[in-house]
């Protein structure tokens, strides 16, 4: 499982693991799943592991799962579609 997180204005690309949950935090945090990977329960043990439940964008939501289809990918079609899910996270709906 992936992370993307913002920390302090810092995007990165984090591997979650069990040892290293605490370097997925931000304000906001996309998870991706590589669709071929058979990796459901890992992704229930990180989501349910009590460190991931006290960060920082776990405990107001703000937590979405995008799909490895398109943000692993390299094409004008997928970079859109990226911005896409971007636009619809960042973007104040007020």
């Amino acid at each position: 499982m992936r992370s993307l997180c913002n920390v302090q204005g810092v995007h990165q690309l984090t591997f979650v693991r069990a040892g290293n949950i605490e370097d997925a935090d931000g304000d906001l945090i996309f998870l991706q799943q590589h669709p071929q990977a058979d990796n459901y329960q890992h992704y229930q043990h990180i989501t349910n592991h009590p460190l991931w439940l006290q960060l920082n964008a776990v405990q107001p939501g703000k937590v979405h799962e995008v799909s490895d289809d398109y943000w692993h990918r390299g094409s004008y079609i997928a970079a859109n579609r990226i911005l896409d899910d971007l636009f619809k996270y960042f973007v104040d709906k007020q």
